[in-house]
């Protein structure tokens, strides 16, 4: 079982290095699309980068509509955004919002033991489709699909529809040194999990995985991706965490 595993894991480590096109969640804005932050009254406009959840990232069994903003389905979903990119403050913060299901029902996401049974917050590693086809005809393939796209994440049991949860990132809490990243997930503002990112290669990316026990019935989970600090339900744990920068690209008057 232990060789199977290993030559599973290289085989999964070679094909994540025929990546996405290079347009595909790279930097700090991938394949986002443009916004314009003006306001009405003819002041100076500001064109931004708009972060958005990357299809090619994700995994096939995962709806993305709302302008690439909101997620349905199961599986991983992977925002195009690295955070600990050189674009990037060492402190970021992003919130997820959990809302009503599609047919109108109002969603409770009850906590059990099995992982695939709860939310799971944090971030990812690059990923594109040869790893999901790989891990989807590996033995065990619902077991391994899980422990390998959620080893930067964690669960959070006894989600309702309505409820904020906002992720804090520090990828240097040694004072500015190297070090791993510390992860804060907070329910409606509240403290909920603070863990450490065990060993990992190159960027991470904010991501979320939707549990299969929901998928397709009456509580199938929404959850909508949020970056910009004026959509924020909730303030950010500490002044120092700071919205992920879009990348500024041009300016109009």
């Amino acid at each position: 079982m232990g060789a199977c595993l290993a030559r599973l894991c290289t085989e999964i480590g070679r094909h994540l290095h025929t990546e996405v096109d290079s347009s595909k969640a790279s930097g700090a804005a991938g394949k986002s699309e443009l916004v314009n932050l003006g306001d009405d009254e003819g002041n100076e406009e500001e064109t931004l980068m708009k972060i958005t959840i990357d299809g090619e990232m994700s995994a096939p069994t995962i709806q993305v509509s709302n302008e690439n903003q909101t997620v349905l389905g199961h599986g991983l979903a992977v925002v195009d955004c690295a955070v600990n990119s050189s674009t990037q403050n060492d402190t970021s913060y992003w919130e997820w919002h959990i809302e009503e299901s599609m047919n109108g029902s109002a969603l409770e996401v009850e906590g059990g033991g099995d992982n695939d049974n709860c939310l799971m917050f944090g971030v990812s590693t690059k990923r594109n489709q040869n790893f999901y086809e790989i891990l989807s005809n590996s033995a065990g393939s619902k077991t391994m699909m899980i422990m390998q796209c959620t080893k930067l994440m964690k669960k959070l049991p006894n989600i309702s529809h309505e409820d904020i949860v906002g992720v804090a990132i520090d990828t240097k809490p040694n004072a500015g040194k190297p070090g791993n990243p510390t992860i804060q997930l907070y329910i409606n503002g509240e403290l909920n999990e603070t863990f450490d990112l065990s060993r990992f290669r190159g960027d991470i990316y904010p991501a979320v995985w939707l549990p299969s026990s929901f998928a397709g019935g009456e509580k199938e989970v929404v959850v909508t991706f949020v970056h910009h600090e004026r959509d924020f339900k909730q303030l950010s744990p500490h002044a120092k965490f700071q919205p992920l920068n879009a990348r500024k690209i041009g300016r109009a008057s």
